[in-house]
């Protein structure tokens, strides 16, 4: 079972570590909270066996938080993560370069979409 929270921790480290990169220039904080982002998703799949508890937040109005979930659905659900990286990749953002990044690399087949499983 889930613990209580977890979810919300998860949106919350992603926003954390983006405003640690993107406000403050914080390289050594985002990065930390970005592996602690890959931990959560990895406590997610070996409690429930996928990230659908994770689906519901590509609608979130967050667009890191959308593109941080399609970027770790890619491997098990590409149908569902590839249009929301295409629709994240719209964004003049750094959060939708990133998204616009993570497509071209996967579908040149130099992104190992499994990189951050357990």
């Amino acid at each position: 079972m889930i613990r209580n929270g977890l979810i919300e921790t998860f949106v919350k480290t992603v926003l954390d570590g983006d405003d640690a990169l993107y406000k403050r220039n914080d390289h050594q904080t985002h990065n930390r909270l970005y592996k602690e982002t890959v931990r959560i998703a990895n406590e997610i799949m070996k409690a429930d066996g996928s990230l659908r508890l994770l689906l519901p937040l590509l609608s979130s109005s967050a667009i890191s938080v959308r593109s941080r979930i399609a970027a770790l659905l890619l491997a098990d659900q590409p149908e569902i993560a590839v249009p929301v990286l295409e629709e994240c990749a719209k964004d003049s953002s750094l959060s939708g370069f990133g998204a616009k990044t993570l497509l071209e690399e996967f579908r040149a087949g130099r992104h190992n979409p499994n990189w951050w499983k357990k």
